[in-house]
């Protein structure tokens, strides 16, 4: 309950401050982020006002709360409708280069890794740190910090809050910068579709009992899955190996098939229930909030201090991802600049810090921000549960650990020459024949 209590006001404290300083809505420092932070002054690690067990509470949390995490955003996501349209290819484009940039970082990741540890280095599992940190930003650094836990190195977790951080910070900073650029330079193009081609979202009353069922719903695939593991784990014909392996098995990989599983149920039942998925999407909201502020409040900052070196050259290589994804985005997106903010600002911790700098160059109401708004959004679906902290992204350290390192690498190699070759073709395709 002391938990619970201290949790709630230091959270509307956080909310005070960031609702009424605008540097805080600026730079996109929420309060879950706050929150963490004031936990990580008050306690052992600063004056020492907050006890010990208030942060074995939270500890606890990021590994619980990734299951719940990836429940609420496959059941909310929508179902990806691919038609023979100028409009859905220029999705499917976008999707593709979401793919391509997460890949990217992974690929400079696993580069700055080798060379830098060395091919036997157990800190070969930093690998995918600028794609957690950078295109994940603090919502999947959290949740990779719960994962990383279980495998038994906690630090690999604290490192991948700070580059969130940075991440955030530099796409802020650097954002603008490209934002004026862009302004000197009077970027213009030509809109080759209307805006009344898009899908128009329907419109629906609020009903709080359905959100309320949005809610319970986003529970079922997680007990579904606990239970599963359970049985799964006591059936005496399975081998030991086979058990054993089901007993490692982190509960949100079940969590993320019997989810799929039920959006499609749900889909089909629910699918003009709009307020259900809002409630779905409320319920994520607040899992993700918790997942992020006790992230930060039992980040350990000695491992900080002693691993700066390590910060930094992630860093770096974030750095140079991040700006050549957007240098060569005219390539592989259909809607740049508009779009191509949204992505860097993506790529570098948040979406909300690309529609922030959208807004900058042109206001969100005008009628190709509003395009790229939605073929982004359209496109989300492809990427967001795989990458940049979904499933992929968080089987990566295990196959790693593993001994997968150089059989990673190549598979990414080849899919990101796969998926360049795809995205180009698709231009071709919309230049040519539509």
């Amino acid at each position: 309950m002391e938990t619970v209590l201290i949790t709630a006001i230091l959270y509307f404290i956080s909310l005070v401050i960031y609702n009424n300083f605008s540097f805080f809505k600026k730079f996109l420092i929420q309060p879950s982020i706050l929150t963490g932070l004031f936990f990580l002054f008050l306690g052992n690690q600063g004056v020492s006002i907050i006890s010990n067990e208030i942060y074995n509470d939270l500890k606890i949390l990021p590994s619980m709360l990734i299951s719940f995490l990836f429940s609420g955003i496959i059941l909310s996501s929508p179902a990806v409708d691919i038609k023979n349209s100028r409009f859905y290819l220029r999705v499917l484009r976008q999707g593709i280069f979401v793919w391509i940039i997460a890949i990217l970082q992974l690929l400079m990741g696993f580069t700055i890794s080798y060379f830098y540890f060395g091919k036997d280095s157990p800190y070969l599992i930093l690998s995918s740190l600028i794609e957690i940190g950078w295109i994940g930003g603090h919502g999947s650094a959290a949740a990779y910090s719960g994962f990383v836990k279980q495998l038994e190195i906690p630090e690999a977790g604290d490192l991948a809050i700070i580059s969130a951080t940075v991440g955030l910070l530099w796409g802020n900073l650097s954002g603008i910068i490209l934002v004026n650029f862009l302004k000197s330079k009077e970027v213009k193009k030509k809109i080759n579709f209307e805006l009344n081609e898009f899908p128009k979202p329907q419109e629906s009353e609020l009903n709080v009992t359905k959100m309320v069922y949005g809610i319970v719903i986003s529970i079922i695939p997680v007990a579904i899955s606990y239970y599963l593991k359970k049985v799964l784990e006591s059936l005496d014909f399975l081998s030991e190996f086979l058990k054993n392996f089901i007993e490692q098995l982190p509960l949100f990989f079940l969590v993320i098939v019997v989810s799929f599983f039920l959006r499609g149920i749900f889909f089909i039942y629910f699918k003009k229930e709009e307020t259900l998925f809002v409630g779905i999407k409320i319920f994520t909201g607040i899992v993700l909030d918790l997942l992020i502020l006790s992230a930060i409040a039992t980040m350990n900052l000695s491992i900080i201090i002693k691993s700066i070196d390590i910060v930094v050259i992630y860093s770096l290589g974030g750095i140079q991802t991040s700006l050549f994804a957007f240098i060569i985005s005219p390539l592989f997106v259909d809607e740049h600049p508009e779009i191509s903010l949204i992505n860097y600002g993506m790529a570098t911790g948040t979406t909300a810090t690309g529609l922030m700098l959208l807004n900058s160059y042109k206001t969100i109401n005008d009628k190709s921000s509003q395009q790229a708004i939605l073929v982004y959004g359209s496109a989300a679906p492809m990427s967001a549960p795989f990458i940049g902290g979904g499933m992929i992204s968080l089987l990566i350290p295990l196959l790693i650990k593993n001994g997968f390192f150089y059989l990673l690498f190549i598979t990414l190699f080849i899919t990101l020459v796969v998926l360049i070759i795809a995205n180009l073709s698709l231009k071709k395709f919309i230049n040519n024949f539509i």
